[in-house]
């Protein structure tokens, strides 16, 4: 019924005390609490609830009222899951443990555990039943900062049988060796896993300058203009968490594109991405990562200022940089690509006047 009325904080791990279904971490988490029998409940680690009453709704309303009392205690630590699937039901989990900017530094052990809902099929009250524990670590965190703890998992037929039903807990607790021990926060992750997000940082549009070699122009992280003549061919995305990053980067432009993407890395938190044929002039392109980020480009050939319009302005400040060779700093008014900036490249530019960047959406 708990689990049913609090399904958003209310996050249980039902250990079996022997049989079939006894695991030894169970066991050690029993002495640990000092849990001669059962029923017997701890609440945060340090609220005990032991024996029944024999009366369902007698039962209820006293761990209903440690409930509230833990409830109602304010907490300055917070816990974040992701996942990464490593194979076939396999999957690394990190749990993000932080203190708040105006918490209190604090040394806590962190636990991360698999339960199995509504298993075993018997006895029927069987809920979030312990499969799995991992080795626990102590870490130190002071206010304002996040530590990270990955324990790798493996599910097995009934969790395969019943992925809707795994459930990851972690939880941080004060590093005692019984309890009481009060829990100061606890996380929970259902199936299907969630991934770590991922925002761009940086983006540049890499082309090939003859002599010069391939530069880039840095195209910021939205609405990044690129001016040069034949489109994006290679994109390098910068991302904040590439950790649970998986390849399938898709693009949608308008007008349509549709051909291929070649897609390397990530190597550290860079993605790379290559386009053939070339995205198209006058356009903007969204591209969305397998992690859920996402960038949008315009293209707008002789856009040399890149304010959105080809016109004089741009012939002009082509012209103010004859002679210079170009490097990543200017390679936009290398605007044919050939590895020099001279009157080809204002004379080309002059030929697109008129042209626009559609704004992205």
């Amino acid at each position: 019924m708990m689990l049913d009325n609090y399904p958003d904080d209310f996050y249980l791990v039902q250990i079996h005390a022997s049989g079939s279904y006894y695991i030894s971490w169970g066991g050690s988490r029993m002495n640990f609490y000092g849990v001669t029998g059962t029923p017997w409940a701890w609440f945060d680690g340090v609220l005990e609830n032991y024996g029944g009453y024999g009366d369902t709704t007698l039962d209820y309303n006293r761990y209903h009222a440690s409930y509230n009392t833990r409830k109602a205690v304010p907490t300055d630590v917070t816990i974040e899951q992701v996942a990464n699937e490593t194979g076939a039901w396999e999957w690394d989990v990190r749990a993000t443990v932080c203190v708040e900017p105006t918490g209190t530094g604090k040394t806590m052990r962190i636990y991360m555990v698999e339960v199995l809902d509504n298993w075993p099929s018997w006895p029927t009250y069987s809920r979030n039943t312990l499969r799995q524990a991992k080795a626990t670590t102590d870490v130190t965190v002071a206010a304002g900062e996040c530590a990270e703890v990955v324990r790798h998992f493996v599910f097995y037929a009934p969790e395969q049988g019943a992925p809707d039903d795994i459930k990851i807990i972690a939880w941080a607790q004060a590093p005692l060796s019984s309890a009481p021990a009060e829990v100061y926060q606890a996380g929970r992750m259902t199936w299907p896993f969630p991934g770590a997000p991922c925002e761009p940082l940086a983006v540049r549009s890499y082309r090939d300058h003859a002599a010069a070699g391939e530069l880039y122009l840095d195209m910021g992280i939205s609405d990044g203009i690129e001016p040069r003549v034949g489109g994006i061919v290679k994109l390098e995305v910068d991302l904040d968490d590439t950790w649970s990053y998986r390849a399938g980067a898709t693009v949608n432009c308008d007008p349509a594109w549709s051909g291929t993407i070649t897609e390397t890395g990530p190597i550290g938190d860079t993605v790379t991405l290559e386009f053939d044929p070339a995205l198209p002039d006058e356009a903007y392109c969204t591209i969305e990562f397998g992690c859920g980020g996402e960038v949008c480009v315009t293209l707008c050939e002789g856009d040399m200022n890149l304010d959105g319009v080809t016109n004089t302005t741009d012939a002009s400040s082509v012209k103010l940089r004859f002679g210079q060779t170009p490097t990543d700093a200017n390679c936009e008014w290398d605007f044919n690509n050939d590895g020099a900036i001279n009157t080809t490249d204002a004379s080309q530019v002059k030929l697109r006047f008129g042209k626009a960047a559609p704004a992205c959406p």
